[in-house]
């Protein structure tokens, strides 16, 4: 296991995930995360009109991708995370995707890990976690990359700007290194593949001035991206895509399954298999028959106007089509 030899805060970290608890203490005071900063003061209307169980999920598919990586990158065990089982495969096909991304990347030949979830803070009023902290192969001092990792639908580096740059202020000043640059691990979910972005480092001046606005309550118009649709619609549609693609996929490997499993019992003569939880039951080849109104119709006009009769007329709901 990797162990890290910079300074550590003295703001404690509580969590507690079966009450839904954690917390940043400085002695008996809470702190606030850098998130809710950002959320507070510049990106508030993110994720408007999203449903708070399309956010949970997303938060947890974005824990077990997160915490796989960081085992493999700190070359610790995994622990499944209890509170996100359900997105374990994703996370594993996850890692491997980085696994092959990593062998030869720019990346790897440059830094090596020197820790994860690495605290950050102002000692004062906020604090929060660097998901990766890199140091470089080369000994250099003062030439440490802070990296977080992405799991979003879509890359917000304006986002990402404001977040990495108040961790490396925040880090700059607990540590006395420097930070030689800040980038995202983002894994594209469309895509299965990872890409390393680098973002800009905004500088000390900005990141205290966004904290004063926070500490006066102020709201900043935010930098919007030129587009007609509303940020939440935008959000909740790439969500939508991400998820439909998943179905895609684990839909043709149930196919496969399927055809597998069929070709088997044919094979082998066996008419149904009951296991806990599951059944199959191979079913002979038959023929259908169906009506073909059209046809008839088409062949004997005279008929439709009687065939009408037959016809029942119902209300149909609203809806939305999509095509991904």
């Amino acid at each position: 296991m990797i162990q890290t030899n910079l300074p550590q805060s003295k703001v404690q970290f509580i969590e507690n995930r079966a009450e839904g608890l954690h917390a940043y203490m400085l002695d008996l005071e809470e702190l606030t995360g850098v998130t809710t900063v950002l959320k507070q003061v510049l990106f508030y209307d993110k994720y408007n009109g999203i449903s708070e169980d399309v956010l949970r999920r997303a938060a947890a598919r974005g824990t077990a991708i997160h915490e796989a990586v960081q085992d493999w990158l700190m070359e610790q065990p995994h622990i499944p995370n209890p509170d996100c089982v359900e997105f374990e495969p994703e996370a594993d096909r996850a890692l491997k995707a980085l696994q092959h991304y990593w062998q030869g990347s720019e990346l790897s030949a440059m830094v090596q890990p020197d820790c994860v979830e690495y605290l950050v803070s102002n000692e004062q009023d906020i604090a929060s976690k660097v998901d990766v902290v890199f140091r470089h192969k080369s000994g250099e001092k003062n030439a440490y990359v802070l990296a977080d990792i992405k799991t979003t639908s879509e890359f917000d580096e304006e986002y990402l700007s404001w977040q990495l740059s108040i961790y490396a202020d925040f880090f700059r000043q607990q540590t006395g290194q420097q930070v030689s640059m800040l980038i995202a691990m983002w894994y594209n979910r469309s895509r299965g593949a990872w890409q390393v972005i680098q973002v800009k480092d905004k500088g000390h001046d900005a990141v205290q001035s966004l904290i004063d606005d926070w500490r006066k309550g102020l709201q900043r118009e935010p930098t919007k991206v030129e587009t007609q649709y509303p940020a939440p619609v935008i959000e909740l549609g790439q969500m939508y895509r991400d998820t439909e693609n998943e179905i895609k996929r684990l839909t043709a490997e149930r196919d496969e399954f399927r055809k597998g499993l069929m070709g088997l019992m044919k094979e082998n003569g066996i008419k149904s298999v009951e296991l806990e939880g599951f059944r199959a039951t191979y079913i002979e080849p038959t023929e259908r028959r169906t009506f073909d109104v059209k046809k008839l119709t088409a062949a004997h006009p005279e008929l439709e106007a009687e065939i009408n009769d037959f016809y029942k007329t119902s209300q149909v709901s609203e809806t939305i089509k999509i095509t991904v």
